[in-house]
């Protein structure tokens, strides 16, 4: 009952989206600015999409290692993308959780934790870009307090991280003592998944480690920039750099708000906005449109037909793969090992 009022509230949100975005748009016009669009900038729009693609795939296996292969990681990825194309809830998360740890023999929780720190760096990394782009441009007074509120957020979890990491072992302890009460089935699972999730965050301990996966983040999210940059040009003459991050920064934020596979709707209407709103002397409500429109094409064709390639690739279909993942138990997904809880790890 829960999926399925989350799905139609998706879908709702997504076709009211739609409606305001088009509603006083002449679609003619839109077909016409669309029309004009500068081919050799939308191919390098295309490169870069690709780019961009391959460089999460590498910082994404950064946090892997030494488990996992690049070929896996990049085609897992990209199923991934191709499940929350085509099915609601985010449900490419956990299609490519779910593929990286048949292929690389990695466990659930492993993975999980590494995807879940991926979507904690993305945000800070886009919220950085925000307040940057917030601090040179004049913006009403609500996009200050998110601004604010942004700032606290990265400030919180930063100093929770570094806890995490520095007393990691005082945490374990406090899990030992919780458990000892407890049969020796809980204190194995409870300190085998804390355990997975431990060593998937030690890798930040490490600055062998962690400086080069902070700079594949920064590299990516920079190519991503390149990308709205170059479709912004394709239809506008002089694009800058502070808008194709302000709206790579406020779409990605927004992926948070429930919509139909594929963000269709919240996509074109947040992506709209970030131009009309802070750059309407530069960018009309049907340019903005074009440019939305011509991103999103960009990154579903691109992901779908990689994410097809993928499955191919690893022999699996769609709906086995959807099947799977709503049937592991919960047993098999903790992967949980035979150890003695009271041995160090």
């Amino acid at each position: 009952m829960k999926t399925r009022i989350q799905f139609w509230l998706g879908t709702l949100i997504s076709i009211f989206l739609l409606y305001v975005v088009v509603r006083n748009i002449p679609l003619k016009n839109l077909a016409t600015v669309i029309s004009e669009i500068d081919p050799l900038w939308l191919a390098v729009a295309i490169f870069f999409q690709f780019l961009a693609l391959f460089l999460r795939a590498i910082r994404w296996l950064a946090m892997l290692k030494p488990e996992g292969s690049l070929k896996e990681a990049f085609y897992a990825q990209n199923i991934g993308y191709l499940f929350n194309n085509v099915f609601p809830m985010r449900v490419g998360e956990l299609a490519r959780i779910f593929v990286i740890s048949k292929s690389c023999g990695i466990s659930i929780i492993r993975a999980t934790t590494s995807v879940f720190l991926e979507r904690i760096l993305d945000v800070i990394m886009v919220s950085i870009g925000l307040l940057i782009v917030l601090s040179q441009i004049a913006v009403p007074e609500q996009y200050v307090l998110i601004a604010r509120s942004l700032v606290w957020l990265i400030i919180l979890f930063l100093i929770m991280f570094t806890l995490f990491i520095r007393f990691h072992w005082t945490i374990e302890r406090v899990f030992r003592r919780i458990t000892a009460r407890s049969s020796k089935r809980i204190r194995v699972v409870v300190l085998t998944l804390w355990r997975q999730v431990r060593n998937s965050i030690k890798v930040f301990s490490n600055p062998k480690i962690a400086l080069p996966l902070l700079t594949w983040f920064f590299i990516s999210w920079c190519f991503s920039v390149a990308l709205y940059w170059c479709v912004m040009r394709a239809f506008v003459p002089n694009p800058t750099v502070l808008e194709a991050i302000f709206i790579v920064s406020v779409l990605a934020l927004s992926f948070t708000v429930p919509s139909s596979p594929g963000y269709i709707g919240v996509f074109q209407f947040v992506g709209q906005q970030a131009l009309v709103i802070p750059f309407g002397s530069k960018y009309s409500p049907v340019s903005a449109l074009a440019i939305a429109l011509t991103v999103h094409a960009i990154f579903y064709i691109t992901t779908s037909l990689l994410g097809i390639i993928g499955i191919s690739r690893f022999g699996i279909s769609v709906t086995g793969l959807r099947a799977a993942i709503s049937e592991v138990p919960v047993e098999t997904e903790y992967r949980v090992q035979s150890i003695d809880p009271g041995t160090s790890p």
